[in-house]
């Protein structure tokens, strides 16, 4: 790749700002007394296996950290993720969202959608203008 020029830098500086502060909304955690990490991790507990439990070990690989444990305890505390063990294999511990953590999932996620909503096309359009501007619209490897 080509140096960028001072106006490719500042397009491409603008969808960067955008994003972030995208992502940044996208975390009504503190309203709801969650950190993000927290949030982060109920969804990963949804979507890699719809619901079903996990073990922190998978957890953390999904998420790609080393370790969920701190999450999972406030999480647990705060009744929105239980940890049993598995009725198989007696030494593994398996990690559930239980229908309080559901509830406040599912606020969390509507919050997201409607940010997205409002914000998706000034998104889409930030993207496209800096990758326009740097040339890689249309390129493809």
């Amino acid at each position: 790749m080509r140096d960028l020029s001072p106006t490719q830098y500042r397009h491409l500086g603008d969808c960067f700002f955008r994003l972030e502060s995208f992502l940044h909304q996208q975390h009504r955690s503190a309203r709801l007394g969650l950190r993000p990490a927290d949030c982060d991790l109920m969804l990963a507990i949804k979507c890699a296996r719809w619901g079903k439990s996990m073990t922190s070990g998978a957890l953390a690989r999904h998420m790609q950290t080393d370790s969920v444990a701190e999450s999972l305890h406030r999480l647990e505390k705060r009744k929105l993720v239980r940890r049993h063990r598995d009725h198989t294999y007696r030494g593994v511990v398996l990690v559930r969202i239980t229908p309080a953590g559901e509830n406040m999932l599912r606020k969390l996620v509507r919050s997201s959608v409607r940010d997205l909503q409002r914000e998706g096309l000034t998104l889409t359009k930030a993207i496209t203008r800096a990758m326009g501007r740097i040339g890689f619209v249309g390129r493809h490897r």
